[in-house]
């Protein structure tokens, strides 16, 4: 099959060559035609008669068509392997590229819903800290509930509003009574105390120890009690004035309540600092014995209100400012 392929070969070529020669005969004359005639069958007969005395020349003609065909025929599946191979890499580099897109857009996905709902999240600890303190809104977060906690060594302070003459209108009321409150928040944060509640026309606030000793504590909570009441001042037609009530001591801290829940303290100093604001005349504040020793008496008038009948029974000395 072999040896027929490579004898049409041959055949081709002498055609070729004939066929080259005839084309330029067109050209030439008759002499030369004959000429070119007589050396193409010259060249046949001299290939044809050199093929039959050398074998291994024709041999070696057939052998390196067939090493020219078989080479070409590796080339051509080389080339297709390596077609395949590119197909392949490309096939992968798309998936790889689809894979790390895929990736990077979940991982914005979640980066955005993570900073969702940190906002939330501190958006919720904002409106928490309005009812209760801070150092609570965490561990009610993560626990859904606080447990009861002693505080030790704290001024207690009840700022209360007593309405003088009733208001012309109830807008007018509310806007003296909430600039009061921010008053009083503002002075909370400047001399480090924490506000507890709010009741009606009613602060409840303490300083807690910390980093502040009880004659610090004493001090911050009466400078702060002395600037609110002198912020009435700069109110226009307040018609309002201020009582305090200021007590000392350790206190219990803890929520109550399921459906609404209230922050509030609790303990024996708490109701001594209650019943101070109670009996506290109008624009005075009010102290327990404790405070009033701890104060500095170069910077205030302290007035001596003795004993102060509190129940059937029951006194209470108290001091003022």
């Amino acid at each position: 099959m072999r040896s027929m392929r490579i004898h049409k070969g041959l055949l081709i070529i002498l055609v070729a060559i004939i066929s080259s020669a005839l084309s330029a005969q067109s050209q030439m004359d008759s002499s030369e035609i004959y000429l070119l005639n007589e050396k193409v069958n010259l060249s046949q007969d001299s290939i044809i008669h050199l093929l039959e005395e050398k074998p291994e020349v024709q041999n070696e003609l057939f052998s390196f068509i067939s090493d020219s065909d078989q080479s070409l025929q590796e080339t051509e599946a080389n080339r297709a392997s390596i077609k395949r191979s590119q197909n392949t890499l490309l096939g992968l580099v798309i998936i790889c590229a689809i894979i790390i897109m895929t990736f990077f857009f979940m991982k914005s996905r979640e980066v955005k819903q993570i900073k969702a709902h940190r906002r939330q999240e501190d958006k919720l600890k904002s409106m928490l800290s309005r009812l209760i303190p801070e150092s609570q809104v965490d561990h009610l977060l993560h626990n859904e509930k606080v447990d009861p906690v002693m505080w030790k060594d704290c001024a207690i302070m009840f700022i209360e509003l007593d309405e003088l003459t009733p208001y012309s209108s109830p807008q007018h009321r509310l806007e003296v009574i909430d600039h009061l409150f921010q008053v009083a928040e503002n002075l909370f944060r400047e001399y480090e105390l924490q506000k507890i509640k709010t009741s009606g026309q009613q602060i409840l606030a303490v300083c807690k120890k910390g980093r502040l000793t009880p004659v610090q504590q004493v001090e911050a909570t009466m400078q702060c009690a002395v600037k609110l009441r002198e912020s009435l001042r700069y109110v226009k037609d307040p018609q309002m004035s201020i009582r305090v009530g200021i007590g000392y001591g350790d206190v219990i801290s803890g929520l109550i309540g399921t459906e609404k829940i209230r922050f509030d303290i609790w303990g024996e100093d708490v109701n001594i600092a209650y019943r101070n604001v109670q009996y506290a005349a109008p624009g005075k504040i009010n102290m327990s014995k404790y405070v009033m020793r701890s104060l500095n008496k170069s910077k205030y008038s302290v007035e001596d209100l003795g004993e102060v009948e509190i129940k059937e029974g029951q006194t209470l000395e108290m001091f003022a400012v």
